[in-house]
């Protein structure tokens, strides 16, 4: 971490409700929380908080979900609890602010699941490579045997957390259907032609849900699930349009 913020300030670490949050910039701009996948940590988004141009426009923050990196407590398999323990993070947000929620891959149902439930906290989204589609989102054979009791032992701590998410995440997308229509903010979702993790199609699942005014659909060829960090220019530049969009 400090070669990355090896001429700049480190970024500041606090914990609300056992919530471990990171940040960087300027708290009285417009709030970016970025929401990692599974497994993950708030590093993940290291480089973007680290951006300077990013921090010229936002205050970034970062959080470690409910059972991963130093966030207290147990991994949260349903959106309910993951977005009830991810709600101390607005406690940052100034009087009158919202929060542009940055969420890939399970982070991207889960920053949906709070643009629904806390409309008063969220302006827009930004998806990358995001869960949406229940029936894409099946447990594969590999989480059914990672999940087979013998088995459970030999599979490593974060990746057997992880799986008691990816046992949910379906029946947990086919509940949050019913929240769609309470989703009005402005969402970009980027999506890899070529990503075998989130099948391309979950970005189709978005646009019978989401009215064309409100969604912007960014597709990307010869990439996969990992351009959040291979295309980072990229997302970088989804984020800031979005922003300048919110600003106007």
């Amino acid at each position: 971490m400090e070669q990355v913020f090896a001429d700049q300030p480190l970024p500041a670490r606090q914990k609300i409700a056992g919530l471990n949050i990171v940040s960087t910039g300027d708290s009285s701009k417009p709030m970016l929380l970025f929401i990692h996948g599974s497994p993950g940590s708030w590093e993940g988004w290291i480089n973007y908080l680290a951006d300077r141009e990013l921090q010229k426009q936002a205050f970034l923050v970062a959080v470690d979900r409910p059972g991963f990196g130093e966030s207290a407590g147990p991994v949260a398999p349903t959106f309910a609890e993951q977005v009830a323990r991810l709600r101390p993070a607005f406690e940052l947000l100034q009087e009158g602010q919202k929060a542009v929620l940055v969420g890939h891959s399970l982070g991207g149902p889960i920053a949906l699941h709070m643009a629904a439930l806390y409309p008063d906290k969220v302006a827009g989204m930004v998806l990358i490579a995001a869960s949406l589609d229940p029936e894409l989102e099946a447990p594969r054979w590999y989480n059914t045997v990672a999940n087979w009791r013998l088995v459970r032992w030999a599979v490593p701590d974060a990746m057997s957390r992880s799986n008691v998410e990816m046992m949910a995440l379906a029946n947990e997308l086919q509940q949050q259907t019913a929240l769609w229509p309470l989703i009005t903010v402005p969402t970009v979702i980027i999506q890899g032609q070529k990503d075998k993790l989130v099948y391309p199609a979950n970005a189709d699942y978005a646009t019978l849900h989401m009215p064309a005014s409100q969604l912007r659909l960014v597709r990307v060829a010869n990439e996969g699930h990992f351009l959040v960090w291979e295309k980072r220019p990229l997302v970088t530049r989804e984020i800031q349009q979005l922003l300048k969009q919110l600003a106007d």
